[in-house]
């Protein structure tokens, strides 16, 4: 993916398939980040450059696995996006294993990996008919979102989990 200089701003590799909690008949509807298990990982990035995520947090150049989380219910929380689903940043060399792993493990990984207190972030929008191809859509306050799909099986029906990565816009929020 280029920025609007030409320039790259990022690489990323969706996964080859994941294990949805979706039945057949959910998978046939479209299936939505709430069908995965939250710390899921969806994809890998890599930034070639110092890169800003969507809490106007500064990203280390580097390789980072991209795993599924929902964002916390609190009054810290309330309004800073228009959605609740996210991708966390974990650096790969410290995220060494594609299983599952507890919420907050995941919220201290990514923090650490991005030498914070906070993890380092991607919104999710919701993108419920993937293309056969990655498409970069434009949406308002100069958000840009990736839009692919990652293969899955739900009780022997295979389909596609459309992702809406944000790979470039800040949250409006102060």
């Amino acid at each position: 993916m280029l920025d609007e200089k030409g320039k790259p701003l990022c690489t990323v590799w969706p996964r080859k398939a994941v294990e949805p909690k979706a039945a057949a008949d959910q998978a046939k509807e479209g299936l939505k980040y709430t069908d995965l298990e939250e710390t899921t990982i969806l994809a890998a990035v890599r930034f070639p450059e110092t890169w800003i995520d969507y809490r106007k947090q500064k990203t280390k150049p580097g390789v980072y696995t991209l795993r599924l989380a929902i964002q916390p219910m609190d009054g810290d929380h309330m309004g800073t996006a228009p959605y609740n689903e996210f991708c966390l940043l974990c650096a790969a060399d410290k995220d060494t294993k594609p299983d599952i792993m507890e919420a907050m493990a995941l919220h201290e990984l990514s923090a650490k990996s991005g030498g914070r207190k906070h993890p380092s972030i991607m919104l999710l929008f919701p993108n419920p008919k993937p293309g056969d191809a990655p498409k970069v859509e434009a949406k308002p306050n100069d958000t840009w979102v990736l839009n692919f799909g990652v293969p899955v099986t739900a009780g022997g029906q295979k389909a596609a989990l459309g992702v809406g990565l944000v790979v470039h816009g800040v949250t409006m929020a102060e």
